[in-house]
């Protein structure tokens, strides 16, 4: 009966190691299996947020430099009374008003490439896209809009020609717009003067409070929400 016992126990002992040892390689397996999962999450992860990175270091950055060039000039012209360097009358007008029109292009050239080239990967969730390209509509609508507030407007394909007008190819094969140079260069070619008309046209004969002033006082206030949005988006 004892011996029976000791058998019995020990091969109930044998049995539990056995289960206990298969138990513990099958958790040991799906352990294993669970952390390279979450390893390979984590890459993935990590690939998805230095991709969205370098994304928005290549969209944000030119666009906030040209976004700072161009409100400079904008508060210039209409809170320190710049507006007035922009006559003919003016000493400061031949530097002045083609100064004026490229901050204005270069802005024009870097919204046009960003809309055709942007990966929507930037953006976090939808609302973050939809603020936005909402602020962007808002910055279009003050140059393209036409009410009693405003004077001629800049329709939308007089901006696109006048962007693609400032774009050129890089050493990289890539779309960049044209420096201050180029652009000064060929400034009084009839080519360029003739497309560069309706911008033009925004700017000369401004007096305090007109409507060429006000309009430029809406795209100014619309230029620095779309400069906080493209900080917002560096910032996530």
């Amino acid at each position: 009966m004892i011996d029976e016992l000791i058998k019995y126990f020990i091969s109930t002992a044998v049995i539990t190691t056995g289960i206990v040892y298969i138990g513990k390689k099958i958790f040991d397996k799906s352990a294993d299996f669970t952390l390279k999962k979450f390893e390979m999450e984590l890459n993935k992860k990590y690939q998805k947020d230095e991709r969205k990175l370098e994304e928005l270091k290549k969209w944000t950055n030119p666009l906030l430099s040209s976004l700072n060039g161009l409100i400079g000039r904008l508060n210039n012209i209409v809170n320190e009374d710049g507006y007035k360097n922009l006559s003919n009358s003016s000493s400061e007008y031949e530097y002045y008003m083609p100064s004026t029109l490229y901050y204005l292009s270069q802005y024009l050239c870097y919204i046009q490439i960003l809309r055709e080239e942007i990966n929507y990967e930037i953006f976090d969730d939808n609302k973050n896209e939809s603020d936005f390209f909402q602020v962007l509509k808002k910055v279009n609508k003050s140059l393209r809009g036409k009410n009693n507030n405003f004077d001629r407007p800049l329709y939308s394909l007089e901006q696109r020609e006048i962007s693609e007008l400032m774009m050129e190819i890089n050493n990289k094969n890539s779309r960049v717009c044209k420096s201050y140079y180029s652009f000064h260069e060929k400034f009084e070619t009839p080519e360029m003067r003739e497309i560069l008309k309706p911008l033009r046209n925004l700017f000369e004969n401004i007096q305090k409070n007109d409507k060429k002033f006000n309009r430029l006082s809406l795209l100014l206030t619309a230029l620095r929400e779309l400069k906080k949005e493209s900080e917002n988006l560096l910032k996530k």
